[in-house]
């Protein structure tokens, strides 16, 4: 019987049960969404202010995006195939294109934005 590794300062993401290291310094994965489009998974790491963007299939990271200060919750939307990121420090929401992998916008939102929710009978993403 196989246990799931236990939650501890990290530079890898668990997929599948096959960890995947980068190399971005210390810091805890907060959050993680992926693209039912293709096998990119995106994780939010809080400490180094950066999403790192996750080659599924070549289990590598393709790319290291800086949204703001401190990253914490992701959600992909695809039907614009973006994905939309609060920041803990932050006062607005980073707008990341899923195609290109860049930050394109923010969202001014107000003080800490905490949560994100995709509310697809609108075609709004939604937070907290």
């Amino acid at each position: 019987m196989s246990t799931a590794p236990t939650r501890k300062p990290t530079t890898s993401v668990w997929l599948m049960a096959k960890e995947i290291p980068f190399a971005i310094g210390t810091g805890y994965t907060v959050d993680l969404c992926c693209s039912p489009e293709s096998p990119k998974v995106y994780a939010a790491v809080s400490a180094r202010g950066v999403v790192a963007v996750i080659d599924g299939l070549g289990d590598t990271v393709a790319a290291e995006l800086h949204p703001g200060s401190e990253p914490t919750r992701l959600c992909f939307d695809s039907v614009v195939s973006q994905v939309f990121c609060t920041q803990r420090f932050g006062h607005d929401v980073a707008v990341i294109d899923a195609v290109r992998d860049s930050v394109v916008s923010h969202v001014t939102v107000g003080d800490y934005p905490s949560d994100l929710c995709l509310y697809p009978n609108l075609g709004r993403v939604l937070q907290f």
